[in-house]
């Protein structure tokens, strides 16, 4: 039974599992802040500002882990950054020559 729980998805994975769920947490409050009306700056600022920190240690964490979840998520973090770069550069470039008319 005990190798049972030391081989189990989440003791493999917890490594970037547990800053994952407390990313969702905070940016989900931030969020749910703003749906409720609480005009607060500061409580989003820190809320989201917390939620960045956590998605770096997830990172750090998914590197240092070696399961298929983990290569899963890399290959899907450098999907949407590659993804964000090339939204980033077609909108510059349609602004630059949408300036020229």
């Amino acid at each position: 039974m005990k190798t049972e729980i030391e081989n189990s998805y989440y003791v493999r994975n917890d490594k970037w599992i547990r800053p994952l769920l407390i990313t969702f947490i905070f940016v989900f409050s931030a969020i749910s802040n703003e749906i409720l009306g609480i005009m607060n700056p500061v409580a989003s600022t820190v809320s989201l500002s917390l939620a960045g920190i956590a998605i770096i240690i997830t990172g750090v964490g998914v590197m240092f882990t070696d399961t298929l979840s983990a290569y899963i998520i890399k290959l899907l973090t450098i999907v949407v950054l590659l993804a964000a770069l090339f939204a980033l550069v077609y909108i510059e470039t349609r602004t630059i020559s949408l300036s020229m008319f």
